[in-house]
């Protein structure tokens, strides 16, 4: 989730890149209309990505802005939630020898 000030017109492309593979695995966009009707009335808006892989070590968020006429996006914060399968992180670590 990117929750973020809008303030000019412009595109916005979200890119979230796991286990650091040069191809992004989840690419979502949003027009300047698309993104003006997320507006509330304190001018912010959230952007929610659901990605594509789910099993990852490492997670990268690229966030483009195209079109824009001047100060257009301003991000405030990206949330991420992540969870641990608790049986197969049991499992790795009993093969990895560790009680």
């Amino acid at each position: 989730m990117i929750q973020a000030i809008r303030v000019g017109g412009a595109d916005i492309t979200v890119n979230v890149y796991v286990d650091y593979e040069e191809a992004a695995s989840t690419t979502r966009t949003w027009t300047s209309s698309e993104v003006a009707a997320l507006r509330n009335d304190n001018v912010r808006i959230t952007l929610n990505v659901q990605v594509a892989k789910q099993n990852a070590r490492a997670v990268m968020v690229e966030i483009l802005e195209t079109g824009a006429d001047g100060d257009s996006f301003n991000p405030l914060f990206v949330t991420i939630a992540a969870g641990i399968d608790p049986g197969r992180k049991k499992r790795a670590i009993l093969a990895g020898g560790r009680k």
